[in-house]
């Protein structure tokens, strides 16, 4: 079983028990991620993944965070001093990485 396939099932047990602890979601990226500058005024997808989870699925407690920040290059995303700060300190259960 490749380690995507492990991440899916973990996910899929999650979303399927009622009875899990919250999670937390870090989105991570560039303006993808952020949803500022090319949504015009639209909700930006981390937005609408946390009214599914939070409202929709009724995983109340689950905290989502879009640390994405507009321009990013994938040279900062990948420098780890960023990547402590933008991700590892909110001790994640998932990251998602979004860039264009």
């Amino acid at each position: 079983m490749t380690q995507a396939q492990i991440d899916f099932e973990k996910i899929s047990q999650h979303f399927a028990s009622k009875a899990s602890a919250p999670w937390t979601w870090v989105f991570y990226g560039d303006s993808i991620t952020h949803g500022a500058a090319h949504t015009r005024g639209f909700r930006s997808f981390p937005e609408i993944f946390a009214e599914r989870v939070r409202w929709e699925m009724r995983f109340l407690y689950d905290v989502i965070i879009n640390t994405g920040i507009s321009g990013q290059t994938t040279v900062q995303l990948l420098d780890e001093k960023r990547y402590d700060w933008r991700v590892r300190r909110f001790k994640p259960d998932v990251v998602l990485l979004l860039i264009g």
